[in-house]
């Protein structure tokens, strides 16, 4: 099952490994992306908002039920230290914290999402017929009589009328409705046992070099019971400087038929069978409005793993922290793609169509060139990227390779619509004609030839490409789309190379529902 969550999410699992000591756990890395037009304080900003969610999994030592740990208990885990911090080469992005868990933690870990999706659609008709027909036959007779002086008078009068009625009337009436609601939650939870959590913000003053931008995240996770590596760290050489009454936590001394016994307690159960924590950042990400190229950032990570030991002496236990041993581990996910990240499925706005018209003040990045471009649809389902363009946005194949070359990205979790892509452009004056190579997905290609100026042939300078036709009666029955992420490379080159006059104008593209 498709999840909305997933079309902005990256995630990877990485192996911790030391150069030195080798293995010592692993990471799961989930980001998540989303576009955020900011408009706080009057303005408008091109924004992104960055979640890092950093799952920690560390082997603990084991229990030892078949021996009983006769050498005390070895190498098991007591601190760990992680950090992440966002880095990106542009010049004038900044980036602020805006979420970080846990902060302070002094005892299980919890994450979930709720993902809800709704549709409701309704259609009525109404038809009504009628009519009515009357016949209406109406007599009257008046009969009166007097007298005029001594001569008597009679009158009678009849009348007669008669009437006929028809009506007849009819009435149409239909009506759709059609709602959809998408609804996401997340949330995150965590309890720790006998093991303590510290989370802090560094680079506040936005010092650090390597291309970072904004605070760096960092979690201490530290065992805190029976001794709590935080409070006692204090070596003499290796040797942990613990008070009496820690030390009476890991060794019991008894007395057994008359002989003194050692009872070597265990370390925390987390040490024991293994560590599985859960951190997570949300930074929001502005970049300037003069762009000259897209919008990436890597996200850098740190590990860090100490582990310690004891074993039973005489009277008191000896507790070493293997400091010199400590485990480090760098994990760098590089050159992420914020733009294709945030961008949202086809028709998740509602509406049935999306497009870009390729005008100056609507691009990311403007073409020249000597740069690629990127622009996205304000509904923010469709990113048009490319290269070989002179400007806004024509192109006379000026260049070594004689072509241009633009991407179209969409994402759709709709299997049943069937999309059309449209594209107008046309050639310049005296232009000879251009081919357009459609690679759809990598897997197939379809050949628009323009060959007419603005204005000219009957299509209105409109190409298009059906790339879903779920007629199971058609010969043109095809499907070129995948649910989720779709591209659509294409590659403009001119019938004639050898032309002088090549020009080809794009002018505008869009997306259509013709379902």
């Amino acid at each position: 099952m498709m999840k909305l969550q997933d079309f902005f999410t990256k995630e990877s699992k990485q192996t911790l490994i030391d150069p030195t000591n080798g293995f010592f756990g692993e990471a799961i890395l989930t980001y998540e992306f989303t576009r955020n037009r900011n408009v706080l304080n009057l303005t408008h900003s091109n924004s992104f908002n960055v979640r890092a969610r950093i799952r920690v999994l560390v082997p603990g030592i084991g229990i030892g039920m078949a021996d009983g740990n006769p050498n005390g208990y070895q190498n098991y885990p007591v601190y760990l230290k992680t950090s992440a911090a966002l880095r990106c080469t542009t010049q004038g992005v900044s980036a602020t914290l805006k979420k970080m868990f846990p902060k302070t933690l002094n005892s299980s870990v919890e994450t979930n999402t709720n993902t809800s999706d709704g549709t409701t659609s309704s259609r009525s008709n109404e038809h009504t017929n009628g009519s009515s027909s009357s016949n209406v036959n109406t007599f009257g007779v008046q009969i009166g009589g007097g007298a005029f002086g001594d001569v008597p008078t009679f009158n009678v009068g009849l009348d007669y009328s008669h009437s006929w009625e028809s009506s007849h009337s009819q009435s149409t009436s239909s009506g759709t409705g059609a709602s959809q609601d998408r609804q996401i939650a997340s949330g995150s939870e965590m309890s720790v046992k006998d093991w303590s959590s510290y989370g802090t913000a560094r680079n506040l003053d936005g010092a650090a070099t390597n291309n970072v931008i904004g605070e760096i995240t960092e979690w201490v996770w530290a065992q805190s019971y029976p001794w709590d590596i935080v409070q006692f760290h204090q070596l003499s050489g290796t040797t942990v400087q613990l008070p009496d009454y820690v030390l009476k936590r890991l060794q019991i001394n008894d007395t057994v038929n008359g002989s003194p016994v050692q009872i070597l307690q265990p370390p925390s159960h987390l040490s024991l069978l293994g560590l599985d924590f859960t951190m997570m950042a949300e930074w929001e990400v502005t970049f300037p409005s003069d762009l000259t190229s897209i919008e990436e950032v890597d996200i850098h990570h740190e590990f860090t793993l100490i582990k310690a030991t004891h074993t039973a002496g005489a009277d008191i236990p000896t507790v070493t922290l293997n400091t010199a041993g400590a485990m480090d581990a760098i994990i760098d996910e590089t050159g992420i793609d914020l733009g294709q990240y945030a961008l949202q499925p086809l028709k998740i706005s509602g509406l049935r169509a999306t497009g870009v018209g390729f005008k100056d003040n609507l691009f990311d990045v403007v073409p020249t060139s000597s740069q690629n471009f990127k622009i996205v649809s304000i509904a923010n389902d469709l990113l048009v990227t490319g290269s070989g363009f002179d400007g806004v946005m024509s192109t006379s194949f000026s260049n070594a390779n004689k072509s241009a070359e633009f991407t179209i990205t969409f994402k759709t979790l709709d299997v049943h619509s069937e999309f059309t892509l449209m594209i107008r452009h046309w050639l310049g004056e005296g232009s000879a004609p251009v081919i357009l190579s459609c690679q759809i997905n990598g897997l197939w290609t379809e050949t628009i030839v323009v060959d007419r100026t603005e204005g000219h042939g009957g299509q209105n300078n409109t190409s298009s490409i059906v790339l879903r036709d779920t007629d199971l009666t058609s010969v043109n029955f095809h499907d070129y789309l995948v649910p989720g992420t779709n591209t659509i490379v294409v590659t403009v080159t001119p019938e004639d190379p050898a032309a002088t006059n090549n020009l080809y104008i794009l002018s505008a593209l869009a997306i259509d529902d013709n379902s």
